[in-house]
């Protein structure tokens, strides 16, 4: 048997600093970052993804003809740095989270 990590996805979200953005059309942003919270003594968290939200302009759903795309991804040390990629003619503002996930423990595996 092998012992494995067990992460649980917390339910919250980790805003990422100077939120919101504002993406004129067809540009890519100036990284952003976004860092998980500060583990407290006998925890571990960590950035597992980022999702970013499309604020819409006058009504929702105003915004569902525009896209916007992750250009570029880095990985250090548990602080993500994305650049992202607006596609369409029209300026944007978007929000970006960071999905945090817990260390739960270790599992003990069978192999097969």
């Amino acid at each position: 048997m092998s012992k494995e990590e067990f992460w649980k996805t917390k339910i919250h979200s980790e805003r990422a600093k100077n939120n919101p953005f504002r993406l004129k059309p067809f540009e890519i942003s100036n990284p952003i970052v976004i860092q998980g919270t500060e583990n407290p003594p006998g925890y571990e968290r960590r950035i597992k993804d980022v999702k970013w939200i499309l604020r819409y302009k006058e009504t929702p759903g105003d915004t569902d003809h525009i896209n916007v795309y992750i250009a570029n991804k880095k990985i250090i040390d548990g602080k993500w740095e994305i650049k992202l990629y607006n596609s369409s003619p029209e300026e944007v503002t978007v929000d970006v989270f960071g999905i945090q996930e817990e260390k739960i423990g270790y599992i003990e595996v069978e192999p097969i």
